[in-house]
């Protein structure tokens, strides 16, 4: 009943939120097929024994709602998209209702075939289930190597706690399997089912808490990068991908030429890149909401030559391109006696910063000490320490 009240309020939401409609929906169905299983404990199914085939826990549509859920944050969703990730969920409708529906005579003829039916649709939901967390953790991890591309801010757009419940949801339902399947017998099926309820409760509770703090961030990278792979010419289609990605694809931006770019359009590309850098200098690092669209629109160039050439010319992602403006700049500030007075909290939002851990992770990811630290052991010549891993040098 929890989960399928936080499941209403989700869909209630979701016009602030479109993502949270599916979450919604992932939770109402999680919790469905509990009903059944608690009506055959009550023993309301001995006396109608057609409760457990009422076609109410949609079991082949859990995993694929939730994984519309991720699709939806990284991109708009197409209809062909949500029809073919929720057409075993019809198929299993109509399964059971065809089953419902039949004559008493046949129904009750077919009781003993229905029961091997009942335990083949369980274990095939099982590995249905488990093979979409697969395919769930596979659409995050390819998420996180683009997002860096995209954004300089990557708290909650790394969507981990995606990839977490996947892991999850993979061990709940191969632990389900096991117990089920193998070794029932030796088990007591109410201790099975107590186990159940709790390890489920959790998992309900951890997806509506984070679902609501990811609502608001937003993940929504251009809609070329979350379709499905296409071919297409490759100057066009791996320029924002990673480093290594927009190093071949440089490659392919000359077909013609077998000694790469001529004189004038190295001068080009150096010049643009000139840009880029003077522009980040004047402090455009210190918006918190700085992505690769906007320092894009900025500088007057597409957000692919941007990518490309800070992929080149600094052999880092925008993430870390502009994150290091960022620590320098903490480095400046946590130094200078103006300053004393703020907080690393508020050292860090001067920066650009839009979060206190994310301050705090980014800096020891870049210096290999914390603030705190670097403020501790600063020496007369910390300036000049500055100056040696500021991004002009």
């Amino acid at each position: 009943m929890q989960g399928m009240m936080m499941g209403v309020v989700f869909l209630a939401l979701h016009r602030k939120a479109r993502p949270l409609k599916w979450l919604g929906l992932f939770l109402i169905n999680y919790s469905l097929p509990f009903i059944t299983w608690l009506l055959d404990y009550a023993g309301i199914s001995k006396q109608y024994p057609r409760m457990p085939y009422l076609p109410i826990g949609f079991f082949f549509a859990v995993l694929p709602l939730f994984y519309l859920h991720a699709r939806s944050l990284i991109g708009p969703l197409s209809p062909r998209t949500v029809w073919r990730n929720l057409a075993p969920a019809l198929i299993d409708l109509l399964l059971f209702a065809v089953v419902v529906s039949l004559p008493e005579p046949v129904f009750l003829k077919q009781k003993y075939y229905l029961r091997w039916f009942v335990l083949v649709y369980n274990l095939s939901a099982e590995v249905f289930n488990i093979v979409y967390a697969l395919r769930l953790i596979r659409l995050v991890q390819q998420h996180q190597q683009k997002v860096p591309n995209f954004y300089a801010d990557l708290h909650q757009r790394l969507l981990g706690w995606i990839k977490v419940t996947a892991w999850l949801l993979l061990v709940l339902y191969s632990v389900e399997m096991v117990l089920g399947y193998f070794i029932n017998r030796q088990i007591q099926y109410d201790t099975l089912m107590l186990a159940d309820m709790i390890m489920s409760i959790g998992c309900i509770y951890w997806v509506a808490i984070s679902g609501l703090r990811q609502s608001s961030t937003s993940v929504v990278l251009p809609v070329e990068e979350t379709e499905e792979p296409a071919v297409e010419p490759r100057a066009e289609a791996v320029l924002v991908a990673t480093a290594s990605e927009s190093t071949s694809a440089t490659s392919n931006l000359h077909p013609t030429s077998t000694d790469g770019p001529t004189a004038d359009e190295n001068l080009s590309l150096e010049r643009d890149y000139a840009t880029i850098t003077e522009y980040m200098a004047q402090g455009a690092y210190k918006n918190p909401d700085l992505t690769l669209m906007t320092l894009a629109d900025q500088v007057a160039m597409s957000y692919k030559r941007v990518s490309l050439l800070i992929n080149e010319k600094s052999g880092l992602n925008f993430s870390n391109f502009v994150n290091q403006y960022r620590v320098a700049e903490a480095k400046r500030l946590l130094l200078d006696a103006a300053y004393h007075h703020l907080s690393h909290n508020g050292i860090g939002q001067a920066s650009g910063f839009r979060a206190t851990s994310t301050f705090y992770q980014v800096f020891r990811k870049l210096t290999s000490i914390t603030p705190s630290q670097f403020k501790k052991n600063a020496l007369p010549d910390a300036a000049a320490l500055v100056e040696e891993t500021s991004p002009e040098s």
